[in-house]
C-alpha cells in the first residue's frame, strides 16, 4: 500500500466529534508500521496525521507479539533412586569426590592395608 492509499484509507476513517481518530484497524496500522519502518515514523506520522509516537508503538507491540501457550504440558515422573555420593577428605588437601558406598568402603578397606 502506497503513502497516498493509507491516506485516503484514515480520510474514511470515523471520527469523533472532535475530529480525532475512533481507531485504526489493524491492517491499516500494519502498513504504517511498514511505511514507518522504511521511511520513519516522524515523517509518515506527520505526512498523514498520527503522532510519531503512537507508530513507535504500535511497531514496538507488533515486535514483541508472541502467541505462546500459558500453560505448557509436563509429564510427572518419580525421580531415579541412585546410591548416594560422597566426598572423601583425605590428608594434606586430597579429596576424592562422588564415592559411592561401596567405592568409600573400598578405598577405606585399601588404606587400612597401608597403615
Amino acid at each position: 500500500m502506497t503513502l497516498a492509499e493509507i491516506k485516503d484509507a484514515i480520510r474514511v476513517l470515523p471520527r469523533r466529534a472532535d475530529g480525532k481518530l475512533i481507531t485504526i484497524p489493524m491492517d491499516l496500522r500494519r502498513e504504517i508500521v511498514s511505511q514507518a519502518k522504511v521511511s520513519g515514523d516522524k515523517r509518515i506520522g506527520d505526512e498523514i496525521g498520527i503522532h510519531p509516537v503512537t507508530i513507535y508503538g504500535w511497531r514496538r507491540r507488533q515486535r514483541v507479539r508472541v502467541k505462546r501457550p500459558r500453560f505448557q504440558r509436563v509429564a510427572i515422573a518419580a525421580p531415579e533412586v541412585s546410591e548416594p555420593r560422597l566426598v572423601v577428605e583425605g590428608p594434606r588437601g586430597l579429596k576424592f569426590l562422588g564415592l559411592t558406598i561401596s567405592d568409600a568402603a573400598k578405598l577405606v578397606r585399601e588404606v587400612a592395608h597401608e597403615f
